[in-house]
């Protein structure tokens, strides 16, 4: 197998077959596969929940490269730290309002147990 980077991509060719794609890696990062399928990833910055009905917060999530077509988003949260020092409750988290260029981040958490907490999330989202 011989694996060759370039400034636009990553080739892999095993002498039988080679397949090339296009990337940007990083923490926020993509690749576009040679079957046209585009992969992302990202970490967003880290914030704090606030009371609001709950410890809950709405964070908006821009794609490195915008698609055509989305199939997918899974997003978890990250938590740097929580007043206290222990997570004791549940935190609920969903990708939202999926667009072609964003998605909203829900995190939450009913108790309020969590107000203060440091957070932040990994995602992965594929389309076209």
């Amino acid at each position: 197998m011989t694996i060759t980077l370039s400034g636009t991509g990553v080739t892999f060719s095993d002498g039988k077959q080679t397949t090339a794609y296009r990337s940007s890696n990083g923490a926020n990062g993509w690749a576009r596969l040679s079957d046209g399928t585009l992969i992302q990833w990202g970490q967003s910055s880290t914030y704090s929940l606030s009371a609001n009905g709950g410890a809950r917060a709405a964070l908006t999530i821009t794609y490195p490269v915008a698609f055509t077509t989305v199939y997918r988003v899974i997003a978890t949260n990250d938590t740097s730290s929580v007043p206290g020092g222990s997570l004791w409750y549940p935190i609920m988290t969903c990708a939202s309002s999926i667009t072609t260029s964003n998605f909203v981040w829900y995190c939450g958490e009913p108790n309020n147990g969590c107000i203060g907490a440091t957070l932040s999330t990994r995602w992965i989202a594929f389309g076209i």
